[in-house]
């Protein structure tokens, strides 16, 4: 790990506990899609990033924008409802015979 991705690890580190929850949990999840990742995807996602930064301000609101559009068509994927663990209650008791 370089040393500037350290600092920047460790700075996330200090911020960490201050954050809310809902910011932790944008936090693990982000830092789990980055893990997957392979080193061209991630090296790709950084020269990405690098172009972005230099274009002027309205083309990147412009990008931004159209981005945020594209996201909210997609639909978001609800878990199956769980399944309980236990047997359910029989609603009339059973006889012997």
């Amino acid at each position: 790990m370089s040393t500037l991705q350290r600092s920047r690890l460790i700075a996330v580190a200090e911020q960490y506990p201050k954050m809310t929850p809902e910011a932790r949990l944008r936090f693990q999840k982000r830092i789990k899609t980055w893990a997957l990742l392979t080193r061209e995807q991630r090296e790709e996602a950084r020269e990405n990033y690098r172009r972005l930064k230099r274009l002027p301000k309205k083309q990147r609101e412009a990008i931004k924008q159209r981005w945020e559009a594209k996201q909210q068509t997609r639909l978001p994927v609800e878990p199956a409802p769980a399944k309980p663990d236990v047997m359910p209650a029989l609603t009339s008791p059973i006889q012997p015979s």
